[in-house]
This record gives structure tokens, sequence and C-alpha cells, in this order.
């Protein structure tokens, strides 16, 4: 009868209740960027828990359990996702922050006739 009311809770308790979603802009078009950001969304859980105060307080700790897994599970793909997302327009886009800082600083170098070493230029 345990067994029995074990899986009924588990079957009832939704697998994920946070979960990762995928965010469009247009620098994504802008750039040819193939990773995409992402943000965590949350699902509305329809949890019931029935039974007498025992089998409801095991429910609500159960449904902690699998909302804290799967909210670690979910940020840690969404860190990741965001974290190769800015790597990737970094080196894409022209006016990403490390492209804007190097011509920042390559700024006086441009003044004073200099030249700007391109990757097209120092291959010719």
């Amino acid at each position: 009868m345990k067994t029995h009311l074990w899986i009924a809770l588990l079957i009832l308790l939704p697998a994920c209740a946070f979960y990762p979603k995928t965010q469009y802009s247009e620098e994504v078009k802008r750039c040819d960027l193939a990773f995409k950001k992402l943000t965590l969304d949350v699902t509305s859980s329809s949890i019931r828990c029935q039974g007498n105060s025992k089998s409801a307080g095991a429910c609500v700790i159960l449904a902690g359990v699998i909302s804290g897994g799967s909210a670690i599970v979910s940020g840690s793909i969404v860190l990741v996702g965001n974290s190769l997302h800015w790597l990737e327009k970094q080196g894409k886009c022209d006016d990403s922050f490390l492209n804007s800082k190097i011509l920042h600083h390559n700024k006086p170098l441009l003044k004073d006739d200099g030249v700007l070493v391109t990757q097209e230029a120092s291959q010719q």
C-alpha cells in the first residue's frame, strides 16, 4: 500500500519545475550567433497532496526536492548557455564589449597614420 502511494505521488508531481527558455534578440541574426541567450522559466505546479498529515508532509518535502533539483540542473544549463552566448558574441559582433575596448585602445594608432592590423591584411 505504501509503495502504491509513493508511485502515485511521483506520477502526480511535475518532472521539471524550472526549465531553460530561449530568448531571441536581433543580435542573433545580425551577428550570426549559434548560441541563443537563455532565461530560466517556471512551470505552474499542480501538486495534489491527499491523505493523512504524514503523506501530505512527505509530498511537500518531495515536491521541494524535485523543484530544488530542477532549479539546480536548469540553472546550470542557463549559466553555461549564456556564457557560451557571451563568448560567441565577443568574437562575432563588431559592437561587442571586447571589440569596442580594442577599437578604443587602437584610436591613437589610427590617428597617427598607423595601420590597424587585421586578419585579412596579415594574410596578404
